[in-house]
């Protein structure tokens, strides 16, 4: 069972890297930095390079924002709109050089997805910029018709129009299907993300794997990966490793990717009062899969169950079959990290990745790594 972590300490770099070969990590993804990569390297770690996607280091100008639905412009995990050519093409470019250089065994793509809920209602409801369009009318989307049901879908969301009614009515996923059949072009929209997210990735694994390399990526948990543009199914062939993100809990200021803050982000988008309301609750944990059994109003705002771990690890493995490597990343800071770890040991994972390195965490490094040794092979 493979043990990986994700970041490099910033103090005594070279002892921390020889203390994680000694507990038999075999891999640490961390951001590009020359002399990191060579004192890992000596101290017989593989390397992996974190490329967050569409990021805005180099794109200030606001004109690569994504755009809601009202036309205003978003900034969501420090990236640009999904679809701008010159962040892919520097992108390209950079990750290009730097696998040339550099002696790892490949990359990990961040934040390659559109904004997810945990980001905020307008952000969530991206993109519709001048870019998007053209991509739009290139692969076959009539985006007139996306914008206008999206549109409507955002107004009814920000109104509480007839919101009481659908609350009696949503009760299984199969009670969606009709909400959701008064604005197809909602559907269309999501399909579209992920037509996006794919045919990104899909250009990233054929330079990296022409270089020699691995492709990893870091996806959201799979209950959620559809709503950002992810795809297991479609992705499946294009990508090495695959590292679900399944936090139960998210960072103190309630960061994307936790599942905790995630779901607290849906039921925001109707309003700040309905994170009181255990019908709310109810619906949205029904539409997921998710027994209310196990989820109260208190655990969906500060830390998921354990159990979740376990079944979305599961999901993962379903969607990606027996060939894919699977290696779920959870939060290493986790009052729970043993019973994490087995969860996702016990539902078919190839390896266990935390979340992250930092000095004040080595005791729970040393937890996580007991738990793993606890599990039979």
């Amino acid at each position: 069972m493979e043990r990986w972590i994700y970041g490099f300490p910033k103090n005594k770099k070279d002892e921390v890297a020889r203390w994680l070969k000694e507990l038999n990590f075999s891999f640490v993804v961390m951001d590009w930095n020359r002399e990191n990569i060579d004192l890992a390297l000596g101290s017989g770690l593989k390397v992996y390079i974190c490329v967050q996607a569409y990021s805005r280091n180099h794109f200030g100008d606001e004109k690569y924002l994504s755009m809601d639905i009202n036309g205003n412009r978003q900034v969501w995990f420090r990236s640009t709109c999904p679809n701008q050519k010159e962040v892919q093409q520097f992108q390209r470019h950079w990750i290009s050089q730097m696998l040339e250089k550099e002696n790892v065994e490949g990359i990990f793509l961040d934040g390659i997805r559109f904004a997810s809920p945990a980001s905020g209602r307008d952000a969530f409801f991206t993109c519709f910029c001048s870019e998007c369009q053209k991509k739009a009318e290139i692969i076959g989307f009539n985006f007139e018709k996306i914008k206008k049901d999206v549109s409507a879908l955002y107004r009814f969301i920000q109104s509480g129009q007839d919101y009481f009614l659908w609350k009696e009515l949503l009760k299984t996923p199969l009670d969606l299907l009709p909400f959701l059949g008064q604005y197809p072009g909602v559907f269309d929209w999501l399909l579209f993300r992920r037509e996006c997210t794919t045919a990104y990735i899909r250009d990233i694994s054929r330079l990296v794997r022409e270089k020699g390399k691995n492709l990893g990526v870091y996806f959201f948990s799979p209950s959620l990966s559809f709503i950002v543009g992810q795809s297991y199914f479609q992705s499946r062939n294009l990508v090495d490793i695959f590292s679900p993100m399944i936090y139960r809990k998210s960072a103190p200021n309630g960061g994307p990717a936790g599942l905790n803050s995630e779901l607290t982000g849906i039921v925001r988008m109707f309003g700040e009062n309905y994170l009181r309301d255990e019908q709310t609750l109810a619906i949205i944990l029904n539409l997921f899969g998710w027994g209310k059994d196990i989820i109260s109003m208190k655990n969906i705002v500060e830390e998921l169950p354990v159990e979740i771990v376990g079944m979305e690890t599961n999901k993962a493995r379903l969607m990606l079959g027996e060939n894919s490597q699977l290696v779920p990343i959870i939060w290493l800071d986790d009052s729970q990290l043993n019973e994490s770890v087995r969860a996702v040991i016990n539902n078919g994972a190839d390896g266990v990745a935390f979340f992250a390195y930092q000095e004040e965490l080595e005791e729970r490094i040393l937890a996580g790594v007991k738990a793993m040794e606890e599990c039979p092979p």
